[in-house]
């Protein structure tokens, strides 16, 4: 911090010196840019329409300048501050100046006044008073306590609508569809298989079963305790297997 205080300070010297030293209206380096203005415009053909109108007449295209408003239709003046070669043409016939209608920070005034302003002095480290040596009836000011939230601290994401890449349509590679994959295609032949598994097991133990004289109970605990998520299922289920065993033993009574 000190080594930027001591930079600014000699930076300061040098400029308050330089700008004593200047005896022209602008700076040198805007000068030097209204001296080659100057000079092109020498080759131009001037039409004076009013006092403050121009019409400037190159062998590239015709320029309109107005001295009052410092607007000339090349925006050169506009843009940079500083009279153009046409505002320099048509200022040549009335005799002004084209240092003078620069804008005011280019000219040595605005320079002096800019590094006017002095950087004080800091005493020794040594010397500097303690914050709680303070006067009395001083008010300390103190730094606000801030406690840290608990927790990481969540990034900020910046997010932009048009760098969003467009989303991947996905393929499958087993039936070569559109819109999912493969993986969801063998999770549901998986449970497709896995409930005829079931349904066969199911269908082995009723037949075990069957030769008992209570396998009417032994299937309605096997469906209860099977689909005990659903009751109704479960009633469904026990009579579609009992009425269907009670046919399979007339049939076979039968046969």
């Amino acid at each position: 911090m000190e080594h930027i205080r001591h930079q600014l300070t000699t930076w300061y010297e040098n400029r308050q010196n330089m700008g004593m030293v200047w005896n022209s209206i602008v700076v040198p380096s805007a000068e030097a840019k209204i001296l080659e203005a100057v000079a092109d415009a020498r080759c131009y053909q001037v039409l004076c329409a009013n006092e403050v109108e121009f019409e400037v007449v190159s062998t590239e295209r015709t320029n309109i300048v107005d001295i009052r408003s410092r607007v000339c239709s090349c925006r050169r003046w506009k843009i940079y501050g500083l009279p153009c070669a046409h505002a320099a043409a048509a200022l040549m016939p009335s005799g002004k100046n084209a240092h003078v209608l620069a804008d005011y920070c280019f000219k040595v005034e605005s320079y002096r006044e800019t590094y006017s302003q002095m950087i004080y002095p800091i005493p020794d480290k040594s010397l500097w008073k303690d914050v709680n040596e303070g006067a009395k009836g001083e008010m300390v000011i103190w730094p606000p306590k801030t406690r840290r939230p608990p927790g990481r601290p969540k990034k900020k994401v910046l997010r932009i609508e048009s760098l969003k890449r467009p989303k991947r349509i996905v393929q499958c590679g087993h039936c070569h569809m559109l819109g999912h994959s493969q993986k969801k295609v063998y999770n549901a032949d998986l449970s497709v298989t896995a409930t005829l598994s079931v349904f066969l097991i199911y269908i082995s133990l009723l037949f075990v079963f069957s030769f008992f004289d209570s396998w009417h109970r032994v299937v309605y605990f096997v469906c209860l305790s099977s689909l005990k998520n659903n009751l109704f299922l479960s009633f469904i289920f026990y009579f579609v297997c009992y009425y269907g065993l009670l046919l399979f033993e007339m049939t076979c009574f039968l046969g």
